[in-house]
């Protein structure tokens, strides 16, 4: 996975989870893993193979790569999933910018993107390109319905 931490470059880590299954791990057990009761996240540095313990209030995104299966946009597998479909751009702390969509479905009352992006939860996640970006709601300053 590529993380990356405020005022610092994106890198490659490897996290720890629990358990994996024959697909590997699921978004949602990283999404526990980054919004759980434990303040430090252990991984793996994937350039310099050491141990680190991350501080997750400090994690800006985090992108994790679809399976092959999984890619796709409005018009293909993945984004048929979806009844909403946002293309953004995001502001975040420090100046740097991501690009993206939100893809979601939810009831009509509940259906617009401010509602998406107003649910409970301390990330929001962002689809871009054949990754998923699970970025700290309290980093972005900014977000731009393309």
């Amino acid at each position: 996975m590529e993380l990356c931490l405020g005022g610092q470059a994106a890198r490659q880590v490897e996290l720890f989870l629990s358990e994996h299954t024959e697909r590997g791990w699921r978004r949602q057990e990283v999404l526990d893993l980054l919004q759980g009761g434990r303040q430090f996240v252990p991984c793996r540095d994937a350039q310099l193979g050491t141990l680190t313990f991350i501080n997750r209030d400090h994690i800006l995104w985090l992108a994790i790569p679809l399976a092959e299966d999984e890619i796709g946009d409005e018009g293909t597998e993945l984004g048929q999933l979806f009844d909403q479909h946002h293309p953004v751009r995001l502001h975040l702390v420090g100046g740097m910018s991501l690009e993206g969509a939100f893809l979601y479905s939810a009831p009509v009352e509940n259906a617009r993107l401010v509602d998406h992006v107003n649910q409970p939860g301390g990330f929001l996640v962002l689809h871009w390109g054949g990754q998923i970006l699970m970025v700290r709601k309290s980093a972005v300053l900014e977000i731009i319905e393309n």
